[in-house]
């Protein structure tokens, strides 16, 4: 199996720990990290930590590559464009997180053919392709989605995570798997399972439906779980859902296996400041504890 991973719209994610977080306030913190994220570059990592190669292709501004090179702690393929890097901070503070997330990239559509030359030719129906992350300014939901139908037309198996791609959009790729969280399920219905049950029916192969605290859905054609997973005190919840992706890719085996791993691979990532990628040890200990029924 051969694993592939895009982001079109890569960060740096700067991470301010502070004692207390009031908006409106002065905050003072005495630590600040930096890492090269993007969703896709977090999946990657995740996968490579736990021992599953992968390729990294990723899109960077040229203004401010240099810095995104040296914070990359992961093997990436890497397109500069012209344009400076979009920087994301997140807040910790003792109850919560606050992420700004800046949109501030952009690119125009020939990314899609620079990204295509070095993934096109290699992928085939023993590929698995992820596509995360927002899309640039510049480049429209339409054209992501006729440049996914080729990687489709290569027999891979397309993941799909993209946060300003319309829902309907994504569905109508009929994707190997989809993770939407409650916000993007309920723009189906309230009911959950049955908005799960409707994107089976569509044609979607996994869905995943995140729920926070409350656990997590799975769906297929032939299948459909529900699973709790055990709390985590002080979670650091940013990344966790890349993390769950790479877990599902990670596992072979059954839906069922699979579905387990990934939530073991996103509850594991809590455990862990910043962006740094779940181990294994969490894992096998989360595993155990997750209950099916």
């Amino acid at each position: 199996m051969k694993i592939f991973t895009v982001t079109l719209n890569v960060a740096i994610d700067v991470h301010y720990y502070v004692p207390s977080f009031n908006a409106g306030e002065v905050c003072y913190t005495s630590r600040a990290d930096r890492y090269a994220g993007g969703k896709g570059i977090n999946i990657a990592r995740a996968l490579r930590e736990n021992g599953v190669p992968c390729t990294a292709i990723a899109a960077v501004g040229q203004e401010n590559a240099a810095e995104f090179l040296r914070l990359l702690d992961t093997a990436c393929e890497l397109i500069e464009t012209p344009g400076r890097t979009r920087e994301n901070i997140t807040i910790h503070s003792p109850r919560q997180e606050t992420r700004i997330c800046a949109d501030i990239y952009g690119a125009d559509e020939s990314l899609l053919f620079y990204v295509g030359q070095k993934l096109l030719d290699e992928c085939d129906e023993d590929s698995i392709v992820t596509f995360s992350g927002r899309l640039p300014n510049g480049i429209s939901p339409a054209a992501a989605a006729a440049f996914l139908e080729k990687v489709k037309a290569r027999g891979a198996k397309l993941v799909v995570d993209c946060s300003n791609m319309p829902f309907e959009d994504v569905v109508r790729l009929k994707p190997w798997l989809i993770k939407p969280n409650e916000d993007e399920i309920a723009l189906l219905s309230r009911d959950y399972e049955y908005a799960a049950r409707r994107l089976a029916d569509s044609g979607v192969e996994n869905v995943i439906v995140s729920l926070g605290a409350k656990g997590a859905l799975f769906c297929s054609a032939d299948e459909f779980i529900r699973a709790s997973v055990p709390k985590i005190e002080n979670a650091y919840a940013t990344g966790a859902g890349d993390a769950s992706i790479a877990g599902f890719i990670a596992q072979e085996g059954s839906a069922r296996e699979r579905f387990v791993t990934a939530l073991a691979y996103g509850s594991a990532s809590c455990m862990r400041e910043g962006m740094l990628p779940p181990l294994a040890k969490d894992i096998r200990e989360i595993r155990s504890k997750i209950v099916c029924q």
